[in-house]
C-alpha cells in the first residue's frame, strides 16, 4: 500500500504511542502541564508534546529521512512547514487533535497522521484511543476501519431523517432549509470517523492547518464520500486552505454547498 513504510507497522507505532504518552496522562494532568499557545483557544499539554516527539522518533526508524511536520514543532519553528511545499514526502502528524477535550478529561480526541508527497495525501491514520479504533486509507486503494474495508453508507435523503455537524451560521442555514440536525463534535477526528461510518452525512471545517485535515479527507474520499474545499476546488495538505466539506456522497455534497453558499 505504500513504499517508505509499512502501514500496519505505522498503526502499530501511533497505537503504542497513544498507550504510552497519552492515555497514561488521561484525566492525570497536573498544574502547569496544560498551556495556552496563541490563546485560550489554543492549547497543549504534556501529552502533545511527549506523543509528537514518540512519533517522531518511531517515524524515523519506520522511514529513515522523511521530515516530520508536526503541530507542535510548527508552532515552535514555522519553517518546519517548509517541508509540505517540497517533492518528496513528509509526515503530517497531530499528536492530541482534541486538545481541549482531552485536557478536561472528556471523550473525542485521538491521533492524526498522514504521508504527503508532492501536494497530496498519500495515506492518512486516524485513531481513537479510548474506542482502540483506527481508521486506514491509502490513495487509489480505499479505506479501512482496522482490518474491515470500509465504505459509507448510502445517505438519506437531506431532510429530517439526515444529520450533520456544521459551524455557525452554516448550521442555521442548513436546519432552516431541510429539517435535518446538526451537532458538534470535539474534534476533526470525530467529525471525519462519523461521516466515514454513517452517524452523520456531512461536516463543515475550517481548514487552517494540514496535521487537523490531511488524513480525514483522504479517508471520507477514499470511502466513496466527497470531502474538498467548499469552493469545490480539491483540499492540499498546506496551511489556509479555506473551509472544508466533507459529506457522504457528491450529491449530498452539492445540496449542503448550495445552501451553504447562500450564507456568504
Amino acid at each position: 500500500m505504500m513504499s517508505c513504510a509499512d502501514p500496519r507497522a505505522v498503526a502499530d507505532l501511533i497505537r503504542a504511542v497513544a498507550r504510552e504518552e497519552i492515555m497514561g496522562r488521561f484525566r492525570a494532568l497536573e498544574k502547569g502541564d496544560v498551556q495556552e499557545k496563541s490563546g485560550p483557544c489554543d492549547l497543549v499539554t504534556v501529552a502533545d508534546t511527549a506523543a509528537e516527539a514518540a512519533l517522531a522518533r518511531g517515524l524515523a526508524d519506520l522511514a529513515p529521512g522523511i521530515p516530520v511536520v508536526g503541530e507542535e514543532g510548527a508552532a515552535d519553528d514555522p519553517a518546519v512547514l517548509d517541508a509540505l511545499y517540497g517533492s518528496g514526502p513528509a509526515w503530517v502528524v497531530d499528536p492530541v487533535d482534541g486538545t481541549r477535550a482531552f485536557s478536561e478529561g472528556r471523550a473525542g480526541f485521538g491521533v492524526l497522521l498522514a504521508l504527503v508527497e508532492d501536494g497530496a495525501t498519500r495515506a492518512g491514520w486516524l485513531y481513537d484511543p479510548m474506542a482502540d479504533r483506527l481508521f486506514y486509507a491509502a490513495a487509489g486503494q480505499g479505506a479501512w476501519l482496522d482490518d474491515t474495508p470500509l465504505t459509507i453508507p448510502a445517505p438519506p435523503g437531506l431532510g429530517p431523517d439526515a444529520s450533520g455537524a456544521l459551524p455557525r451560521p452554516w448550521a442555521n442555514a442548513v436546519r432552516k432549509a431541510t429539517g435535518c440536525h446538526t451537532r458538534g463534535f470535539a474534534s476533526a477526528l470525530g467529525a471525519y470517523t462519523a461521516v466515514a461510518r454513517g452517524y452523520v452525512q456531512f461536516a463543515g471545517l475550517r481548514a487552517l492547518n494540514p496535521w487537523d485535515h490531511a488524513a480525514g479527507v483522504l479517508l471520507i474520499n477514499e470511502a466513496g464520500g466527497t470531502a474538498r474545499l467548499l469552493t469545490g476546488d480539491a483540499y492540499h495538505p498546506a496551511p489556509d486552505q479555506g473551509e472544508i466539506l466533507a459529506a457522504a456522497s457528491p450529491i449530498m455534497w452539492e445540496k449542503v454547498a448550495q445552501i451553504i453558499a447562500k450564507t456568504a
